[in-house]
């Protein structure tokens, strides 16, 4: 016969925890420190994290698009959404810093409370191509063309069914699709590493479109993650067969500790494929082609980024690996945990009047409907016509 449970209080249940498992909590993150600090040294030796040099001094020409949809605003029992998407360039010359041309995208529209998540992103992602398509349009030369959002899109992305009530997120599914594939079909030839002369439009982020970025992280923690790794990289692995029983060890540190503890500062993790482990990006024949990325870390106190590109592992070079490395290090070096390339920092503050113009949209609509404001000027001089 079981015993029976004593009810306790939780402020009883929250001290006998701390007073029990705190010590055994803080020893098994002391344990995993140390653990990174045995295997850190091996990682740096095999080429699997490596220092980049960043130009100096900097002269280059990058755009940034950044992309914002706040919080789907509700009115008369359903919601309005907004989706913003801002391009800033930003010109460097000997580390003098000026802002160039400006352009953008934003759209206001009712959505159903289904599958608002995912519409949004892939709205997001649309507009973000629907810019890039621009700025290869108007002549000007960029080094880089950064996005931050996935280049491909996850086929977790599709709507589920055909149906009335995912019609609206599959039409922006197919949209976006149409508007990564038109960019690819326009520009592929002179773009990076198709063009050796071209802009690298390089995808930055750190794990804001999660259903693509988690697909596509490589764990370097294991031989399989490691058997990805561009062979142009020059790996060599042979420093991890005397660390037998390290692996399981560190199988249990979090990924974002381990990153963090691996990577210091103005480094980047060897580039590894993602269209290997992730096959199912759309539009397929592109993720065919090829897809690469890296983790990167720059100044001190910097969060770790995942940065990724288009194009076969014969086309990326380790220098040309380190080049847009060090581009991105060198325009992250402000903002702390949440630093990012400096063009998508300017971009991300020109989308901040977006929510609050939401809810000024969303009031005067609600505002016009209870005032029947339209249909009066609608109605307005229909006496006349008689």
């Amino acid at each position: 016969m079981a015993e029976n449970r004593l009810a306790q209080p939780l402020a009883r249940s929250l001290a006998v925890i701390t007073q029990l498992h705190l010590p055994g909590t803080a020893g098994r993150l002391s344990q995993q420190i140390r653990d990174l600090e045995r295997v850190s040294p091996l990682f740096n030796a095999a080429g699997l994290v490596r220092k980049v040099q960043r130009p100096s001094p900097l002269t280059t020409e990058v755009a940034g698009i950044a992309t914002a949809t706040p919080s789907p605003h509700r009115v008369m029992g359903g919601f309005l959404y907004a989706a913003g998407a801002v391009r800033l360039d930003l010109i460097v010359k000997d580390n003098q810093v000026s802002t160039g041309a400006q352009d953008s995208a934003c759209e206001i529209d009712d959505i159903d409370a289904e599958d608002q998540k995912e519409r949004l992103k892939l709205i997001s992602i649309r507009q973000a191509y629907e810019l890039a398509d621009a700025a290869m349009n108007d002549g000007e030369r960029r080094d880089l063309i950064i996005l931050d959002t996935p280049l491909l899109l996850s086929r977790s992305m599709v709507a589920p069914r055909d149906t009335i009530s995912h019609r609206g997120h599959r039409q922006a599914y197919e949209a976006a699709v149409e508007a990564v594939r038109r960019f690819w079909t326009a520009h592929k030839e002179r773009m990076f590493p198709w063009s050796k002369q071209g802009p690298v439009l390089v995808s930055v982020g750190g794990g804001r479109f999660g259903a693509v970025l988690q697909l596509a992280q490589q764990d370097l923690r294991t031989a399989e993650g490691r058997e990805f790794v561009l062979p142009g990289e020059n790996i060599s692995t042979s420093g991890f067969e005397s660390a037998d029983g390290m692996e399981r060890a560190i199988l249990t540190i979090g990924e974002r500790r381990f990153l963090q503890g691996i990577l210091g500062p103005f480094t980047r993790t060897a580039a590894f494929l993602l269209n290997v482990q992730s096959p199912s990006m759309e539009p397929a024949e592109l993720a065919n082609e090829g897809v690469v990325g890296f983790h990167y870390k720059g100044a001190q106190g910097t969060a770790a980024r995942f940065a990724h590109m288009l194009g076969s592992s014969d086309q990326w070079t380790a220098s040309d690996l380190d080049r847009v490395a060090g581009l991105l290090m060198a325009m992250s070096a402000i903002g702390g945990e949440r630093a990012e390339p400096l063009p998508i920092m300017l971009a991300n503050r020109e989308l901040t009047p977006l929510e609050p113009f939401l809810e000024s949209y969303a009031r005067e609509v609600s505002h016009h409907m209870r005032n029947r404001t339209l249909e009066q000027e609608w109605l307005g001089g229909l006496d006349e016509l008689d």
